[in-house]
This record gives structure tokens, C-alpha cells and sequence, in this order.
């Protein structure tokens, strides 16, 4: 009676062991194939991940930043694709007293759909709010440069810098534009991109 009653407990045993297997084995075999499917959707239909949204959480600085008075040093570079658009801004922020450089040509257009990309060194901050607060939409860059010349990178949805009347209204003290960070695999290699969004002084802002 015992020896039966032992081995029927081994039975049950090995019975329980195999059902844990098999449950093991299926939700290995459920997160596979869901991983695999999600890395298929990405590669092929585009479907974004919930980590992407975390990549471009806004920082934002608050420290006020004045604009700098003009003249303010440029160069317009043409990313867009429209022949002779950077020289026709270059003379358009001649007459708004800007000091500009020779326009030339650029592989490194401004992102998030941005009309403009700004390119300035640490010590220009001033001059690049100046400079943005001209286009309604700027891509912010921030590269290694010692000087405070600022460099305006036209992309194909730039049409036109915006009114003075509207432009002074906004000179006044204010953060630096927000910024969403690239992750790292999808940052150019020439250095880090960022766009920032102009927070909202008077009738206008900065969009991103």
C-alpha cells in the first residue's frame, strides 16, 4: 500500500514538473514571438517605441537669456534644396542690420521640421536667441565654437524671415529655447542636434 501510494506521489510530481516545463516553455516562446514582431514592426512599418517619447522629453533651462543688439554675425548656408535661397536671406538680414558673411551651401539640414537650423558656440547664446526669434521655427545647435559668429542652415520649408515689428516685441529677457535631445544612434556624426522650442513672449513663439 505504501509503495503504491509512493509511486503514484512521484507520478504527480513528475506530471507537476512537466506542466511547469510546458508553462515555462510557452511564455518563452510568447515573448519571442512577440519580440520578434515588434522588431519587424519597427524595421518595416514604422511602429514607434514607447521608449522613443522618453528620448525627446523636453529639458528645459531657466535662466533668462538676453537677446544681443545688433549687428549680429551670420552666415546663411542653403540645406534646402532652393537655388539661391541662402543669398537671398543674407541680403534680406543685411537690411535688418545683421552683419553677414559670404552665403554658401550645407548637407546638414535643420530637423523636426524646422524652417531653420541656428549652429552656435557656448558663448553666443544671446546672439542665437536673436538670430531664431527672425524665423518661426529654429532648430537649435549648439557646436564647439569659440566665437559668436551664428550660422543660419535654410531648410526646405523656410519662406521668409519674420517682420521686425514682430521680432522686437519678443527682444526682451528669456530662456533659451526648450530642448529634445536626439538619442544617441540617431544623432549625426558631425555633432549633437537639438531642437528647441521658444517658450510663448507676446503674440509669437518659437514652434517646434
Amino acid at each position: 500500500m505504501s509503495d503504491d501510494a509512493g509511486a503514484d506521489q512521484r507520478r504527480r510530481l513528475r506530471l507537476k514538473n512537466r506542466r511547469r516545463h510546458i508553462i515555462t516553455l510557452s511564455v518563452a516562446f510568447t515573448i519571442v514571438v512577440a519580440l520578434a514582431a515588434y522588431s519587424l514592426g519597427i524595421l518595416f512599418w514604422n511602429v514607434q517605441s514607447p521608449l522613443d517619447s522618453l528620448s525627446f522629453r523636453p529639458t528645459c533651462p531657466t535662466e533668462r537669456v538676453t537677446p544681443a543688439k545688433q549687428p549680429v554675425s551670420v552666415q546663411v548656408l542653403n540645406a534646402g534644396g532652393r537655388s539661391g535661397a541662402a543669398g537671398s536671406l543674407t541680403e534680406e538680414l543685411k537690411k535688418r542690420k545683421f552683419k553677414v558673411a559670404k552665403p554658401g551651401n550645407d548637407e546638414d539640414p535643420p530637423r523636426h521640421d524646422a524652417e531653420v537650423q541656428i549652429r552656435y558656440g557656448k558663448h553666443a547664446a544671446s546672439e542665437a536667441l536673436t538670430a531664431a526669434l527672425y524665423f518661426n521655427s529654429a532648430d537649435m545647435k549648439e557646436i564647439e565654437r569659440n566665437s559668436k559668429k551664428i550660422d543660419i542652415v535654410i531648410g526646405g520649408d523656410f519662406t521668409e524671415p519674420r517682420k521686425d515689428d514682430a521680432v522686437k516685441e519678443e527682444m526682451v529677457p528669456q530662456p533659451l529655447p526648450c530642448a529634445h535631445e536626439e538619442p544617441a544612434s540617431q544623432q549625426p556624426t558631425s555633432s549633437t542636434d537639438a531642437m528647441r522650442q521658444l517658450p510663448s513672449v507676446g503674440t509669437h513663439a518659437i514652434m517646434g
